[in-house]
């Protein structure tokens, strides 16, 4: 029996196409902050802020807030999670 196209289709694999929206690219960009840099994320997150704000960057400035609040509701549930 020939196999089909099919047959060699990737299961798992994330669909190219899935559209990524700004909720999830701001948590996930928390949760990387988290990762590479733990107890110093707050001072990356900051540094990133003030960076595009010298710049005149209001985008980037927004995007690091957004970031920045997540940050503290990741560190906040993981403080309630520890006690």
């Amino acid at each position: 029996m020939k196999a089909s196209t099919q047959d060699f289709r990737c299961v798992g694999v994330m669909d190219l196409s899935m559209t990524v929206t700004r909720e999830q690219e701001l948590w996930a960009l928390a949760l990387w902050v988290e990762r590479e840099h733990a107890d110093d994320g707050e001072k990356f997150i900051a540094e990133r802020v003030l960076l595009f704000d010298a710049e005149g960057n209001i985008d980037g400035r927004q995007l690091w807030m957004g970031v920045a609040r997540r940050f503290a509701r990741l560190r906040m549930a993981a403080t309630r999670n520890a006690n």
